[in-house]
């Protein structure tokens, strides 16, 4: 560049604007041709232009995007476009080409998300950075709604089992045998417990339909831990005996009192318990145990089933990750129950993460704030 043009564009600030436009026009008609959908902002992460496939992708039409800020396509606030919207300034912010990493899961228009990898390239004019172009694709085409649908089917059933069986065992008992009122009563009650259980189950399990969203609402209450532990192990044990369960547990952590949703909790030890009964087809060792650290409780599920390599580590609670290939041998259900697991940790500002040994165990741990009396009082007045 010319100390002449540098003059020009110091006398001129719009100059920049303008050539920004010019290169944006340019950049939207080549962008048409272009397989993999591409979104492209300014400097402030606003949108100026998008092709045809990021049409078909996301839902949203040029004219439902044009001039909104980014972080700001869907309503509520969607965290994934904050991470996005990151990625997008450091790259603007160093000059150089992002990649998303391991992946983002964008939100789709119509709802639901799609699972994608991409890269961010800034925009530069005159040395000047005047916006940058997103380019995206889908990691798993064909993993749409209706595997969604499938995998939840499965999920489901598989938490329904167990309390439907006993029920079922329950009436062919109380029909075929001649019980005195005091039995009847007693198995009467443990019906009517299993019963209110699937009522729970079945009104967490469509609120996880809604996830999306975010519209679900966690009901934070005190829970001493150690007895909603047993109570799962043994209905997973009931049903899984050939699998052996164990529960580590110290004096310390025998009234453990965290600050969660009871059903969420439940819901959560389920899923990753199931996982761990599914990495271990054979029958197994499967540990649970709990840790009181600082202000938070941590509960680890361990199992001495496959080695989990790093790569699959770092994916396993994508929503769409496809554990059904020959590379990745693991259950079909693995993966939705998974993602809508950590989606529930979140809802209880917890964190979940998975580590796996060579030859030794893998554990899949989550944490759960401890339950502080007035701290968490006036949060729940706030909320009220």
């Amino acid at each position: 560049m010319s100390i002449n043009s540098v003059s020009t564009i110091k006398s001129n600030p719009n100059l920049i604007e303008h050539q920004a436009a010019g290169i944006r026009q340019e950049l939207s008609e080549i962008i048409e041709v272009v397989n993999h959908s591409v979104w492209l902002v300014d400097a402030n992460l606003h949108f100026t232009g998008q092709n045809e496939a990021a049409r078909k992708m996301m839902g949203w039409s040029i004219n439902e995007i044009i001039g909104r800020p980014l972080y700001k396509l869907v309503s509520p606030d969607h965290e994934i476009l904050y991470q996005l919207a990151k990625i997008i300034e450091q790259a603007i912010q160093q000059r150089c080409t992002f990649t998303f990493g391991d992946g983002l899961s964008l939100p789709r228009k119509t709802g639901g998300s799609v699972l994608v990898d991409g890269k961010v390239r800034p925009i530069l004019q005159n040395d000047q950075v005047v916006g940058a172009i997103c380019a995206f694709w889908d990691l798993y085409p064909g993993k749409d709604d209706t595997y969604l649908r499938y995998e939840f089917a499965n999920m489901a059933s598989h938490l329904f089992r167990t309390p439907l069986s006993y029920i079922q065992a329950s009436i062919d008992f109380l029909m075929s045998s001649e019980l005195d009122v005091q039995e009847r009563q007693a198995i009467l009650s443990k019906m009517r417990t299993q019963s209110q259980r699937l009522a729970k189950y079945t009104n967490e399990l469509l609120k996880l339909l809604r996830l999306e969203n975010d519209d679900t609402i966690s009901c934070i209450e005190p829970v001493i831990v150690v007895p909603l532990i047993e109570r799962v192990l043994n209905l997973i044990q009931s049903e899984k005996p050939r699998h052996r369960l164990q529960f580590i547990n110290s004096s310390e952590t025998a009234n453990l009192t965290i600050a969660g949703d009871p059903i969420k909790i439940e819901l959560i030890l389920l899923n990753l318990l199931l996982n761990a009964v599914r990495r271990c087809p054979s029958g197994g060792e499967i540990k649970v145990d709990i840790q009181n650290q600082d202000s938070t409780a941590i509960i680890g599920v361990a199992d001495d089933g496959e080695f989990i390599p790093a790569r699959q580590l770092r994916r396993v609670f994508w929503q769409f990750y496809p554990v059904d290939d020959e590379i990745d041998k693991m259950p079909s259900t693995y993966n939705l129950g998974l993602y809508n697991t950590k989606r529930l940790v979140e809802l209880q500002k917890g964190r979940i993460w998975a580590e796996s040994y060579p030859g030794q165990y893998s554990q899949f741990s989550f944490s759960i704030p401890i339950w502080e009396h007035e701290s968490n009082d006036k949060d729940i007045a706030d909320r009220s």
